[in-house]
């Protein structure tokens, strides 16, 4: 999880996330090494150094239909990651729908949740990952993510012309003022958790009437125990909806210019590439980042 923290931090405030060329050639040796072709270069991209080194360690011990559902959430999230990109170096803001498609794949929602996966050994039948009602588990829980790192992180994002922040392309849209935005986008993230709890009523009845016995009944409960207690209740602000937590009451902190490693082999020049944020839930990782 830290490789890809530090790699989104890349993409969205370091000079990589702005030039989707030179982007697109790192990305593809990322699937390189995660299908397990031709070997690194003698010179490699720091990011796909480390990568293979994580993935030399990870892959092993888990079934192929592991395999397969990480190389496609990541490739997923890569080619989300080049979409936003080019945004960013055209300028050109995100529509809300796009916005509302892609914001949950750039979070790495669905690389964590495959993660915890390998690391405690749960092997979710195909059945039950597949259907639609764990599918909107996964990717609402996700949106719910997001959609409250952008608000945590608006303010600080709306000074450095970002693209991908949700409430600011609802404010942008809709010609609302920032605070307008703000309670929009929390209406739609108490929408959006609505969603989350009412597909975890369902999940246990579809094993139940999958037929797939006691061991995949547990299996599915601890998956849902996952999606509820490490990513729902780490985002501020979900149990009372109208009572927005969000209030632009206080000025964007100052934060000073720290330097970035080069993860992506570029270098990071000024302004916001070098900017983290420091308070408690700020930032796009609902985690203080500490320099």
């Amino acid at each position: 999880m830290t490789w890809a923290a530090l790699l989104e931090d890349q993409f969205d405030e370091a000079t990589a996330g702005l030039r989707p060329d030179s982007l697109a050639t790192v990305l593809d040796s990322f699937r390189a090494v995660l299908l397990g072709e031709a070997g690194l270069p003698a010179r490699p991209v720091p990011a796909a150094a480390a990568l293979a080194d994580l993935w030399q360690r990870t892959e092993g011990g888990s079934p192929p239909q592991w395999h397969r559902r990480f190389y496609d959430h990541m490739s997923d999230g890569l080619r989300c990651q080049l979409r936003a990109s080019v945004h960013r170096a055209t300028r050109t803001p995100l529509d809300v729908a796009t916005c509302v498609e892609l914001r949950g794949r750039l979070g790495w929602a669905a690389f964590a949740h495959d993660l915890q996966h390998h690391i405690h050994q749960v092997g979710i039948p195909e059945a039950v990952y597949c259907s639609t009602i764990y599918q909107t588990l996964l990717w609402s829980a996700a949106d719910v993510i997001m959609w409250t790192n952008d608000l945590v992180s608006h303010t600080r994002e709306a000074a450095v012309g970002e693209t991908s922040n949700l409430a600011l392309t609802v404010q942008a849209e809709r010609g609302l003022t920032s605070q307008q935005a703000v309670d929009h986008v929390h209406r739609m993230i108490a929408d959006r958790l609505q969603v989350v709890l009412e597909a975890s009523l369902e999940l246990p009845g579809l094993v139940r009437s999958l037929r797939l016995g006691d061991e995949a009944r547990l299996v599915a409960e601890q998956c849902l125990t996952h999606l509820r207690t490490r990513r729902i209740s780490a985002c501020p602000g979900l149990s009372q909806p109208a009572a927005s937590p969000f209030r632009n009451t206080q000025p964007p902190e100052q934060i000073p210019d720290l330097p970035q490693p080069l993860l992506l082999g570029h270098p990071c020049v000024g302004g916001r590439e070098a900017r983290r944020s420091r308070t408690t839930g700020g930032g796009r990782h609902c985690h203080a980042w500490r320099g």
